[in-house]
């Protein structure tokens, strides 16, 4: 929790004294009163933040379909946008799950089939091994990030547009997300080395609208703690 404490701050340092509002999301298999006490230690701390826990997807619904998790948290968020009008941030904190009968070199098998994209876990899972089955199978983020085309393509490229700041931040010590560097947009190459992101198809192909923010000034990467 720590640590966690630690990259809030880091990420409030960024908002140079702006009072916002600001909505915690808890992670897989959690639930919002494990953010009690984050949300007491930014108030406290700061004194200049309106913050809100968002009461959804408690326990195994955050399980669920990641295009439906993000339904809900909308439908949060539109609930009481009206009450956000100095602007709004999102953290979303992660906790790792473990499946104990698979191991990387598998676990695709499962990920990648109409049984594992009912899960968020195999909706978010990218394997650089295995990207013919990923954009055949996977439900969720091929689409977000405009690998592949549907009808709602323009409409994230418009939404990552409208954003006027996008803080990333990330580590080495995260002990959740590999690589770590997924919270900057970067990625594995098929040798699991890490991609740059001025380097990803992402920005190198504007895919998502992701290079133009960034070579505006509204994508912003900060790196937090030390490699072990």
């Amino acid at each position: 929790m720590l640590t966690i404490f630690l990259l809030v701050l880091t990420y409030l340092s960024h908002l140079s004294g702006q009072k916002r509002s600001i909505v915690l999301i808890h992670g897989l298999l959690d639930n919002p009163e494990s953010l009690i006490s984050l949300k007491d230690w930014i108030v406290n701390t700061t004194g200049n933040h309106n913050v809100y826990i968002a009461d959804v997807l408690h326990g195994y619904q955050s399980l669920l379909p990641a295009w439906f998790q993000a339904i809900g948290a909308a439908t949060f968020i539109k609930k009481h946008v009206k009450h956000w009008k100095s602007g709004l941030d999102i953290i979303d904190e992660f906790l790792r799950i473990i499946f104990p009968h698979f191991v990387k070199k598998t676990v695709y098998k499962v990920f990648y089939s109409s049984l594992g994209q009912t899960t968020s876990v195999a909706n978010y899972w990218k394997d650089p091994h295995h990207t013919k089955e990923y954009l055949e199978y996977s439900e969720f983020l091929p689409y977000l990030n405009n690998e592949l085309e549907s009808p709602d393509s323009w409409i994230y490229k418009q939404s990552i547009m409208k954003l006027k700041r996008m803080v990333l931040i990330g580590g080495p010590d995260d002990g959740v997300i590999t690589p770590w560097q997924s919270s900057h947009f970067e990625c594995f190459d098929e040798s699991e080395n890490v991609i740059d992101l001025h380097q990803s198809d992402l920005f190198v192909h504007d895919q998502s609208r992701l290079g133009t923010s960034s070579l505006n000034g509204r994508v912003q990467t900060s790196r937090f703690g030390v490699d072990q």
